[in-house]
């Protein structure tokens, strides 16, 4: 009849109808959510090894180092100390290596400033499949890595003794790619009262 012929294209092909276009434009869109799901699901592993990179340590007790970490009444002790333990997770893809220091943050009220930013060990180009080292390790001549001067001019760890305690030391342990940027950080804080807290 006239209503089907006038849907006929020339050469007898049948011209798609309303209900079969819209058919077609909601299974495109769902081919193109499905995709970008897809693509996503397979990002998420990446991100999520950069996210649960994790550092831990027993040097630090319930927010405060340990005492055999830094000088006592004796400004002098600090000398000698062993390094602090410490165990963090494998770098996500792309880590060619590790990073680790210990940074001065500072002390408390006035004393803000003091020491800020001086660092007491400094390690770099540990290797990636490197993911613990043992307390003392900065000593015992088989230190994985590279380590530069500390805040003594010292290679290796350098105790901490602050003039007004306590202060606030972080360390920090860095995954960096090739090109020795770093694709994922992680550090542990915590305050040394040098027995004076």
């Amino acid at each position: 009849n006239m209503g089907e012929d006038a849907r006929l294209l020339p050469g007898g092909a049948r011209r798609p109808t309303m209900r079969t276009l819209l058919v077609i434009a909601v299974a495109s869109a769902c081919c193109v959510a499905a995709a970008a799901l897809l693509s996503v699901s397979i990002s998420e592993p990446q991100e999520d090894l950069a996210t649960i990179f994790k550092v831990s340590t027993d040097a630090i007790v319930n927010g405060t180092w340990k005492p055999q970490f830094g000088c006592g009444s004796n400004d002098n002790d600090y000398q000698n100390k062993a390094s602090p333990g410490l165990t963090w997770y494998s770098g996500p893809p792309g880590t060619a290596a590790f990073t680790l220091s210990i940074q001065d943050l500072g002390g408390m009220g006035g004393y803000a400033s003091e020491g800020a930013g001086k660092r007491h060990w400094i390690v770099t180009q540990i290797p990636p499949t490197v993911t613990h080292l043992d307390t003392g390790a900065a000593s015992s001549g088989s230190m994985p890595g590279h380590m530069l001067p500390n805040l003594y001019g010292q290679y290796g760890f350098g105790g901490f003794c602050p003039d007004h305690p306590p202060h606030v030391y972080k360390m920090t342990v860095e995954a960096v790619n090739a090109a020795g940027l770093a694709i994922a950080s992680d550090s542990v804080t915590g305050k040394f009262c040098r027995g004076m807290c």
